[in-house]
C-alpha cells in the first residue's frame, strides 16, 4: 500500500467556561458553577453553552442531546435546539452522568461531536461542543490497480475508538472530513469482510491534505469435478480478520468459479451443494498480483449424529448447529421456527422459575414444571389494598379469579391456572387506577409506556413428549442433531449464548 501526502499535527477545540473548575473530554471543555442559593432549581441540575459549525462560528438551529451514560430502562434523551447564536441550555435535569453530543451535516458527511458530563445537585454547568476539530481529507484510492475501484468495496480509517467511511465516486475519487489522528486503513471486499492493512495513517489538524491509497489484491480460481457439468449451491470461503475466522457465503453455478480482488492472506474454501454433495479445501494463500488454483473432489457425507446436554434459565430461546467445516445447520427434528428460510432459527422454551439451594423462588411468576398453575408474587410498592393480574389470558379483563391475596412480608401472591401459550400481562391497582409492570419478572415487550411482561405457559409442563428435540426437563436440555457432514466438531449457537462458539455447547458425536 503506498501513502502520500501527509501533514502533522493535533485537533483544535474551543470552550467558554461559566465559572468553577474545569475539566476536558473528548476534546471539549467542561464548567460547573454552584448554584444552590437559586429557589428556582433546588437539588436540580442545569447545563448551557455555545455549539460551533466547522467553520469555527457560532451554529443556529442544530440538535443538542444529553443522554444517560448509562442507558438503563426507562431512560432517554433531553434535547433542545441552538438558537441564532449558537447557545443552547437545558434546565431542570436529574443529577447524573451524561452524553452531551450534537449532529450536522458538512459537504454530504453527517458529523457527531459529543463529550461525557457529570451534573452534580444545585450545579449549572457550561460547555462549548465546537465542529471545528473535523478537517477535510481528499485522495484517491485504487483496489487491485483497478480504475475505478472493484465493485463490492470500502475503504475506512479505523481506530480504536471510531471509523470514517472514505465515499469513493466511479473514478476512485474521495472527498471528506474526518477528526485528527493516527488511523489503519480497512478494506471491506465485496463477500470477503473487513481486512486491516499493514501500516498507518496520520491525519493533521486544519487540513489532512491528500491521501492517496493503493491497495494489492490477488485471485484464486476455485475447480469442483465429481459433481456434474453444472453443480448448483454455495461456495464457502474462510479467511482471519482481527484474529477470528469469518466465513462468507456466495452462490455457485456451474463447476468452476474465479474469486477476484481478494486482499492477501490465508484463506480455504468449501463448497455444499444442492444435492448434497460437498467438499473443503485446506487452507491456502492468496498473494497480491497472483492467481492461486485450488481443486475440490465433491463427495457425499456420511449422516453424522450429535448430542449433548446443556443447563439453561428458563425463557424461550432461538438456535441453529454450526459444524466449522460446513457452517449453519437447521434442527430438522424441530419443526418449531422462527423466520423464513435460510434466515430461519429453531425455538425452543425453558418453562418454570429459577429455584434457591434452599427451595424458594429467585424468580416470578413461577410455573409448575407439571402443569399450567402460574404463581404471581409482587412487593408492595405502596400501601395498596387490591392488587390484580390482568393479561392476554383473560383479555385483559379485571376479574376475582386473577386477584392477588395479601402474604406476609408486605407482598401480594395469586396461584392460578393460565393456559397454554405466550401470555402478556401487567399488575393492576383499582385503589390508585395505575398500572405497574412486575419487577421480578425480566422478560417484558414494548417500550415507553406500553410496556408489558411476557409469561409462557408449555402446552405439557417442563418436559417435552417422547421422540421430540430438543428434549427438555426442568432446566436441562438435550440436543440431538442428525445432518451429514464432514466435520467432528458440532456446536448449539443461540440466543442463550450470544450466537458465540463455546466449548460447554459442543455436541459430542454418538
Amino acid at each position: 500500500m503506498m501513502l502520500r501526502g501527509l501533514g502533522a499535527l493535533s485537533a483544535v477545540v474551543l470552550l467558554a467556561l461559566a465559572a468553577g473548575c474545569a475539566t476536558r473530554g473528548g476534546g471539549v471543555e467542561v464548567g460547573t458553577q454552584r448554584v444552590a442559593s437559586a429557589p428556582e432549581l433546588g437539588e436540580l441540575s442545569a447545563i448551557g453553552g455555545v455549539l460551533r459549525g466547522v467553520d469555527g462560528e457560532p451554529l443556529g438551529g442544530a440538535l443538542v442531546s444529553l443522554t444517560p451514560a448509562s442507558q438503563v430502562a426507562g431512560s432517554s434523551s433531553l434535547s433542545t435546539t441552538s438558537d441564532a447564536e449558537g447557545r443552547f441550555s437545558l434546565e431542570r435535569v436529574a443529577p447524573g452522568s451524561y452524553r452531551l453530543w450534537s449532529q450536522t451535516l458538512a459537504e454530504s458527511e453527517l458529523l457527531t461531536e459529543e463529550t461525557p458530563v457529570v451534573l452534580a445537585p444545585a450545579t449549572r454547568t457550561s460547555a462549548e461542543l465546537s465542529f471545528g476539530r473535523w478537517v477535510p481529507v481528499r485522495g484517491t484510492v485504487r483496489i487491485g490497480g483497478e480504475v475505478p475501484p472493484a465493485i463490492g468495496f470500502r475503504v475506512d480509517l479505523v481506530a480504536e475508538d471510531r471509523r470514517h467511511e472514505l465515499r469513493l465516486d466511479g473514478n476512485g475519487a474521495y472527498s471528506s472530513r474526518v477528526l485528527p489522528g493516527e488511523y489503519k486503513v480497512g478494506v471491506t471486499s465485496g463477500y470477503f469482510g473487513l481486512r486491516m492493512m499493514p501500516g498507518t495513517v496520520t491525519i493533521p489538524a486544519k487540513d489532512g491534505g491528500d491521501l492517496a491509497i493503493d491497495i494489492p489484491t490477488g485471485s484464486a480460481t476455485v475447480r469442483l469435478t465429481g459433481g456434474g457439468e453444472a453443480p448448483k449451491g454455495m461456495l464457502t470461503a474462510e479467511y482471519e480478520t482481527f484474529t477470528e475466522p469469518i466465513v462468507s457465503r456466495i452462490a455457485l453455478y456451474g463447476a468452476e468459479v474465479r474469486l477476484k480482488n481478494l486482499l492477501p492472506g490465508e484463506y480455504a474454501v468449501g463448497a455444499i451443494l444442492d444435492n448434497g454433495l460437498q467438499a473443503q479445501s485446506p487452507s491456502f494463500s492468496v498473494a497480491a498480483g497472483n492467481n492461486t488454483d485450488v481443486n475440490l473432489e465433491l463427495s457425499r457425507p456420511e449422516i453424522r449424529t450429535f448430542q449433548g446436554k446443556l443447563r439453561l434459565e428458563p425463557g424461550r430461546y432461538a438456535y441453529k448447529f454450526y459444524a466449522p467445516a460446513d457452517n449453519w445447520q437447521d434442527d430438522i427434528l424441530n419443526p418449531m421456527k422462527v423466520g423464513e428460510g435460510v434466515m430461519a432459527n429453531a425455538v425452543f422454551s425453558v418453562p418454570g422459575g429459577a429455584k434457591a439451594a434452599d427451595g424458594s423462588r429467585l424468580r416470578w411468576p413461577a410455573v409448575d414444571d407439571s402443569t399450567n398453575e402460574v404463581t404471581f408474587r409482587v412487593s408492595m410498592p405502596t400501601l395498596r389494598d387490591t392488587v390484580y393480574v390482568r393479561g392476554t389470558f383473560a383479555n385483559w379483563r379485571r376479574s376475582d379469579a386473577y386477584r392477588l391475596q395479601r402474604v406476609p412480608e408486605r407482598a401480594f401472591e395469586l396461584t392460578t391456572t393460565i393456559p397454554a401459550g405466550v401470555h402478556e400481562y401487567k399488575f393492576y391497582s383499582p385503589s390508585e387506577d395505575i398500572w405497574f409492570v412486575d419487577p421480578s419478572n425480566p422478560g417484558r415487550r414494548g417500550s415507553d409506556f406500553e410496556i408489558n411482561n411476557v409469561l409462557e405457559v408449555p402446552a405439557d409442563g417442563s418436559a417435552s413428549p417422547d421422540g421430540a428435540w430438543p428434549q427438555v426437563r426442568g432446566g436441562s436440555v438435550t440436543f440431538r442433531a442428525e445432518l451429514p457432514t464432514f466435520s467432528d466438531e458440532l456446536y448449539v449457537r443461540g440466543s442463550f449464548n450470544n450466537w458465540e462458539i463455546r466449548e460447554e455447547h459442543r455436541l459430542l458425536p454418538r
